[in-house]
């Protein structure tokens, strides 16, 4: 599993992206902060037609995926969720 952070910096995104990878890392759940205008970050936004950040990916290790949020922080829960099944 994969957990994906797109945010655009610099902002108030960045601080609060590496604030919730925290709060996740205490559940298990390994995440990565992607900036989303950096060519991997573009990939990212087409593959899983993203429009809006902060958006957090969870997908299988193949890419597919599992569950997504755009445009505000879910719950940590949520995500920890399906990161887990």
């Amino acid at each position: 599993m994969r957990a994906i952070i797109l945010i655009t910096t610099p902002g108030p995104n960045e601080r609060e992206a590496l604030r919730f990878v925290q709060d996740l890392d205490r559940l298990r759940v390994e995440a990565e902060i992607v900036e989303a205008d950096s060519r991997e970050g573009i990939a990212m936004r087409e593959l899983y037609d993203v429009m809006a950040t902060p958006a957090v990916v969870v997908a299988k290790d193949d890419g597919a995926l599992v569950e997504m949020w755009q445009g505000s922080w879910p719950q940590l829960s949520e995500v920890s969720y399906n990161y887990h099944t």
